[in-house]
């Protein structure tokens, strides 16, 4: 008897020891080169097929999987309607996380998830902080005062990672927020925030900072006594420092950056600014909206119809740009006109849907940092089309994920 106990006993060590190691893996995210970050999930995934074969679990409690794979149903539904299939099943694939994580989360011993989630919150703000240290490596090693032109080198020539400024800045948003309500000491906590959102504003992508924003303005009105405290009121002193020496340091770039936002008639419809791209691309969208509104027009075809309504509108140049003998194409730059131009609006009121039952979750658990990071994803998500592109994809999959499997233990001790 106290032999099988004992076996037992390693058994369990062993998986819970696998899990813990596979959500560290996740948790490298930032820091992995672009090539290589699709490959974090197989270790989450063969400890999840392992585990539910030595101990005959199919995933758990099905609402919760099944609720969550959903997300993927207006994008497989809209495939079956595109007319070019190749790109169809290129961005099906790339798509998969929606289905892969939750299922693979599902299978996590329930009992031991809180301390898998804590290892990769911890491991990604561990990433972002030594990621942050080798952005600003990479700048310095430039030589240039000129930030347009840094921004484009981290793009398309950095290292190996050839990230784009926007996707960088989501994972430092992302790692703020984590941050500021970690359990990590207060002088590693100060460090890693001064570095974070440095590097945040030096990439100055308007959207993310106005989501962080919006995020503390949620947390002030919905758990006050969070952010009124020693540690948050020194957090939010650095940061004003910090935002008050970049604005210095980066020549007024910051500013110029916002105030092209508020002079409305500056930027709008200006195909010379990166605020009046985005007002033109709306609205062509919009109006393809208009012409379908119900089924879209398809998963494979949304790229095609938006390079020919920017011609129609007399915005040619705009779908002839190109980097490094590579055509560059805008896509919708919002995430909700993105899909219902692919899955109409049908398929963004079901993908709407379960995100907001997935919220919903949260407040009854009192998540409060679960319900920061879908704030902000779901605000993001109007400034880029973030489910377009692998890395966009698999983050927001994670931790749209991550947070929402953390309600089933609530759930599980109810029954």
């Amino acid at each position: 008897m106290l032999r099988d106990l004992k076996l037992n006993f390693n058994l369990k060590l062993k998986n819970n020891l696998a899990y813990y190691i596979s959500f560290i893996i996740l948790g490298l995210f930032p820091i992995v080169p672009f090539s290589i970050k699709p490959y974090l999930l197989a270790p989450i995934c063969l400890t999840s097929i392992v585990h539910s074969i030595k101990h005959k679990k199919h995933f758990g409690n099905l609402r919760f999987p099944g609720i969550s794979c959903l997300l993927f149903l207006p994008f497989f539904i809209s495939f079956f309607h595109s007319s070019d299939t190749n790109t169809a099943v290129d961005l099906l694939l790339r798509l998969s996380p929606f289905l892969l994580i939750p299922l693979a989360f599902s299978v996590a011993p329930v009992h031991h998830y809180e301390s898998y989630k804590n290892g990769f919150i911890n491991t990604f703000i561990v990433s972002c902080f030594f990621f942050c240290i080798l952005i600003c490596g990479y700048s310095l090693s430039l030589d240039s005062n000129d930030l347009p032109y840094i921004y484009s080198h981290i793009r398309d020539k950095f290292w190996g990672y050839e990230e784009h400024p926007i996707y960088i800045s989501l994972y430092l948003g992302l790692s703020l927020i984590l941050l500021v309500q970690s359990t990590l000491k207060k002088n590693i906590k100060f460090i890693f925030f001064i570095t974070i959102f440095f590097t945040l504003l030096f990439l100055s992508r308007k959207g993310n900072i106005l989501s962080l924003f919006f995020v503390l303005l949620f947390t002030l009105m919905y758990r006050t006594e969070l952010l009124i405290n020693k540690t948050s009121l020194r957090l939010f002193l650095v940061a004003s420092t910090i935002f008050t020496l970049s604005i210095f340091l980066f020549n007024n770039f910051i500013v110029e950056r916002f105030k092209a936002i508020l002079d409305v008639g500056s930027f709008l419809y200006n195909p010379s600014l990166s605020s009046g791209i985005r007002s033109i691309v709306w609205r062509s969208c919009i109006a393809l909206i208009s012409e379908s509104p119900f089924i879209g027009y398809g998963l494979g075809d949304v790229q095609v119809l938006i390079n020919s309504k920017l011609i129609d509108d007399g915005y040619e140049q705009l779908t002839n740009l190109f980097s490094y003998n590579a055509p560059v194409y805008y896509n919708a730059h919002n995430q909700y006109l993105q899909l219902s131009l692919s899955s109409g609006l049908f398929g963004l009121f079901v993908f709407l849907v379960i995100l907001a039952w997935m919220i919903l979750k949260l407040i009854k658990k009192k998540d409060v940092l679960g319900l920061n990071i879908f704030i902000y994803l779901m605000l993001c998500f109007m400034f880029e089309s973030y489910l377009e592109r692998q890395n966009g994809i698999i983050i927001s999959a994670i931790f749209f994920n991550l947070f929402y499997f953390n309600c089933r233990t609530s759930l599980n001790q109810k029954q």
